[in-house]
């Protein structure tokens, strides 16, 4: 058997390999600002909240902006929008590594970053569901995909700190940033939507028709949405999820990013 036959008759795993090479990428590395933390606050003479704040803003963009890949799918369909995630994300890093303020570092890493990571991240994870969403192997192939930013954060933290030794943390940026496309490009050869999807797209069909409905009882006379998206914005429970998993993550994270600074801190104060 071909290669090119083993793959079509493998594609669901090939998607989830990709999915976990993807956060082990991604996730990983951005897991590794710790790492990173006092080097650029060194560099750019920042205070501890500031540069701990692009930290904990990459994690809570990179979480929340999901609600934005539905749309995007939608629009430019899998492949693309991955692609844009993976560009966005690359492209961010290496320009990330040029910036002489926090603040240009705040917007190129701690927005556009995470916004590429985390289109690139949902999208792989779409369609992983969607490939086992009759499968009794879809819990393993989910598990098997996220477990990658962990696995990532665990490897990529000694080599990233091996790598800041030897060309600072601009040069690792930079090293990350021809990695994320590189491998980025790999794994978009496989986001692709199933072929055999009518039945798929039947359901969904049925599942916005009766959302719509629910709605138009809920709302009475409202004007009807065009795209189930925001027909989700207009219930408050929505924002009630959306604003708790934002200070959420930014406050997990903020706490996890600023704990090198406050070591360091205390050892200086035990020396004293």
């Amino acid at each position: 058997m071909s290669l090119k036959n083993v793959i079509g008759c493998n594609k669901g795993l090939c998607i989830a390999i990709s999915s976990f090479v993807c956060s082990f990428i991604l996730w990983g590395f951005g897991y590794t600002f710790t790492i990173l933390f006092v080097h650029i606050q060194d560099d750019f003479k920042s205070s501890t909240t500031a540069t701990g704040w692009v930290g904990s803003s990459y994690y809570g963009i990179a979480s929340t902006l999901a609600v934005l890949v539905g749309p995007l799918v939608k629009r430019f369909k899998y492949r693309t929008t991955f692609l844009m995630g993976i560009l966005l994300s690359g492209i961010s890093l290496f320009v990330s590594s040029f910036v002489q303020s926090i603040t240009a570092f705040f917007i190129t890493y701690g927005f556009i970053y995470a916004s590429g990571t985390c289109i690139s991240y949902y999208v792989s994870l779409i369609l992983v569901k969607m490939y086992y969403s009759n499968s009794p192997y879809i819990t393993r192939a989910t598990y098997f995909s996220t477990m990658g930013a962990t696995f990532g954060f665990l490897v990529q933290s000694p080599i990233v700190g091996k790598l800041l030794t030897v060309v600072g943390w601009r040069g690792v940026l930079r090293i990350y940033s021809g990695i994320t496309i590189v491998v980025g490009l790999l794994c978009s050869n496989f986001m692709h939507e199933p072929l055999n999807c009518e039945e798929r797209k039947r359901k969904r069909s049925t599942s916005e028709e009766t959302f719509l409905q629910q709605k138009d009882k809920h709302f009475g006379d409202k004007e009807e949405c065009e795209e189930s998206v925001w027909c989700m914005l207009t219930f408050p429970e929505t924002w009630y999820f959306f604003i708790g998993m934002v200070i959420t993550s930014t406050a997990t994270m903020f706490c996890y990013i600023n704990i090198v600074r406050t070591i360091k801190s205390i050892q200086t104060y035990i020396r004293c």
